[in-house]
């Protein structure tokens, strides 16, 4: 009986030596500052019980934010889409990338400094795999420093939050062990991944698929309000062709937490087997982890990922490194303001050239004015344009179009071209750039069978007698040619004509007889594109032996080089070209 009670004593006396179990920290996240997100992951191998103590950044009531205009004046706008908090912390489940816990502003108390507000409080969670996130939310304020402001009032103002933020913190504790990780933002089933994608950002990945598949897609992407389509976004290319197979472009997905303009896209896609590149990229706002409003409840998941959950089909696809273009064989890129680029070239057989070109084309009737097109060096006709058709968003502003493709070519003679207007190019964009904005421009890559050429070999090549092109305004331009014997000859000319009447045109004169032998008549002339006072004519003539002047003339507006309406199809044969007729 004594022994049983000493052995009590003893068990009582070790229990209150131990005590119960002490909740020790599992991460913590000090402040990101006053725009930023900070992150840390953990695993719990059973549920528990998790303590929070967190401090975080109430709205100052205006839904904070300073924002300003072309002339330095501030202004006060907001952002926050109801939020309460412009600082704050949340739990993500790594699983299901739900939200398990966030600090609501009715659930805390003010804190001793500024708009700071404190929680203390816990949550239960279940055995898994957690992030917790710290975010701030200032961008309006980095706006206000870079500015120039000078009232007193709003400096003192700017000081408080700069103190304001550096108090804020997030702590767990538990007394159930867990572990650490390092968050990435890809899920357990990606296969592949595009993630915690920042500003001005084009990444790539590429991946094979030995057979048909179905592939869920997670993305998550920047939908501003009142936009025709989103700032930030993926797509995929079949590697094949260069053509787009699929993309978020036109889709507006659902609310991803955060500001309104946040949105997660989930689907199926279908993809045959072949080879193929996913593709995210990101204008210069907005994105991880200076996101410029509240951000997305997945913010490292930022991007665009492939995910399939069944092991059979992971085998089907393997993930191969992203083709080099090599070296183009033109290389436009990085076009300027007001820049003209041509070069002629030869396919010695029928065959492919792969394109890719990046302009600006305007959605009100497609205006097009920084752009690329091709045209058959024999017939001076245009055999590929940049167009509303062909062309995809390129990110950024609305009229960044770019072309990703090949085009199929006959063996024979071309020239290929591109021009820019004298504004938004890769000089200066005066919008949002695009996504891949040093390639401004056109690149034109080609394996064997395609040989440069010079302009002169082009024009002998295809039995040029005259070529008069690129005519200004205000311009009188002459040259003469000889035929030994009969010869049937074709005209293409390109003016300006209205009210049956021409303004810019040409003709032909027997110097001879001084008899006109040929002349652009508006009533034979065809639309050339753009404004309808662009006309063209083409005819075929036969002329005897002799010698003939060409002449074409301007008047003082809308030619080429300074147009004063929309330019045609092909502003380069703005004159009169004459050759021998096949």
């Amino acid at each position: 009986m004594q022994k049983a009670w000493i052995g009590a004593l003893a068990l009582v006396a070790a229990l209150i030596i131990q005590g119960p179990a002490v909740a020790a920290e599992i991460v913590s996240l000090d402040s990101p500052g006053l725009v930023g997100i900070r992150s840390a992951g953990f695993t719990l191998d059973r549920e528990a019980t998790i303590g929070i103590e967190a401090v975080g950044r109430e709205s100052d009531g205006d839904g904070f934010s300073w924002g300003g205009n072309d002339d330095g004046n501030w202004f006060s706008f907001g952002d926050n889409d109801g939020d309460d908090l412009t600082a704050y912390a949340w739990i993500l489940d790594a699983d299901t990338r739900s939200v398990v816990w966030d600090m609501d502003v009715r659930d805390t108390d003010r804190g001793e400094l500024g708009d700071l507000v404190e929680f203390s409080g816990s949550v239960d969670l279940p055995a898994g795999r957690y992030e917790l996130y710290l975010t701030s939310n200032h961008a309006g304020l980095l706006n206000a420093k870079d500015g120039d402001w000078s009232r007193r009032s709003m400096r003192r103002r700017i000081e408080e939050i700069e103190e304001d933020v550096t108090h804020l913190s997030v702590s767990l504790t538990s007394d159930v062990r867990a572990t650490t990780f390092t968050p990435d933002g890809v899920r357990e089933a990606s296969v592949v991944a595009i993630t915690a994608v920042g500003d001005s950002e084009l990444h790539r990945r590429a991946f094979a698929l030995d057979r048909e598949l179905t592939l869920s897609v997670y993305g998550l992407m920047e939908y501003p309000s009142g936009s025709d389509g989103p700032a930030d976004f993926g797509w995929i290319v079949d590697l094949q062709n260069g053509e787009r197979v699929w993309d978020m472009s036109d889709r507006r997905g659902r609310r991803a937490g955060g500001s309104s303009k946040n949105r997660m896209l989930e689907r199926d896609i279908k993809l045959g087997p072949g080879e193929y590149m996913l593709v995210y990229g990101s204008d210069d706002s907005h994105s991880y982890a200076e996101f410029n409003s509240a951000p997305p409840d997945d913010p490292m998941a930022w991007g665009v990922q492939l995910m399939v959950s069944d092991a059979a089909d992971r085998s089907a696809l393997s993930e191969i490194s992203v083709p080099s273009r090599g070296q183009p064989l033109i290389d436009f890129s990085g076009a300027r303001d007001g820049e003209f680029f041509e070069q002629a070239f030869r396919m010695a057989r029928d065959g492919e050239v792969q394109i890719y070109a990046i302009g600006e084309g305007v959605d009100d009737g497609w205006e097009w004015v920084d752009y690329g097109w091709i045209i058959d060096a024999t017939s001076g006709e245009t055999v590929w344009a940049m167009d509303d058709r062909n062309t995809f968003y390129a990110g950024g502003a609305d009229k960044n179009r770019m072309f990703d493709g090949t085009v199929a070519l006959s063996k024979g003679d071309y020239v290929v071209f591109y021009v820019t207007d004298d504004s938004h190019s890769a000089e200066e964009f005066n919008s949002a750039a695009p996504f891949d904005s040093d390639a401004w421009g056109l690149q034109l890559y080609a394996e064997g069978g395609v040989q440069l050429l010079e302009s002169d070999e082009i024009q002998e090549a295809q039995g040029m007698l005259v070529s008069i092109t690129r005519v200004r305004d205000h311009d009188r331009v002459r040259e003469r040619f000889t035929l030994e014997r009969e010869t049937k000859l074709e005209v293409h000319a390109v003016g300006e004509g209205a009210g049956r009447e021409m303004y810019d045109y040409g003709l032909i004169r027997d110097l001879d007889s001084r008899r006109i032998v040929w002349e652009m008549d508006y009533r034979d002339t065809d639309h050339a594109g753009g404004a309808h006072k662009n006309r063209e004519q083409r005819d075929r003539i036969t002329l005897p032996a002799g010698e003939y002047e060409v002449i074409y003339e301007t008047d003082g507006s809308h030619a080429f080089g300074d147009w004063n309406d929309r330019q045609p199809d092909n502003p380069l044969l703005w004159g009169i070209t004459v050759r021998i007729a096949e």
